[in-house]
């Protein structure tokens, strides 16, 4: 993917359409909803490039070993992109894509 405007990956609509994509792929292949505080993962593994391009099918044990560099990243990736995870998931509730289920 191909990104002209750096501020397009922050759209709290792309950033829902990409949330919103991996809980689907995520309740498909378990069976049962994204714990919550997974969900502050999605953006930090997709938005940036250099992750992205590292992301394959495999367990986040296995990747961090694979990357050690990318996971010392990973916390302030969580923190840079926390507000964007929230403005989106507010914008699909809001929409009625997604609705949470249990208790917080």
């Amino acid at each position: 993917m191909t990104v002209t405007n750096p501020s397009d990956l922050f759209n709290p609509v792309f950033c829902g359409i990409m949330i919103h994509s991996a809980l689907r792929e995520y309740c498909k292949h378990k069976g049962e909803g994204m714990p919550f505080p997974l969900v502050f993962l999605i953006l930090p593994f997709t938005l940036p490039e250099r992750v992205r391009d590292t992301v394959t099918n495999r367990t986040l044990l296995k990747w961090g070993l694979d990357n050690p560099c990318l996971l010392h990243e990973v916390p302030s990736l969580i923190q840079k992109t926390y507000c964007f995870t929230q403005q989106s998931l507010f914008y699909l509730l809001s929409e009625g894509y997604i609705e949470f289920q249990g208790s917080l």
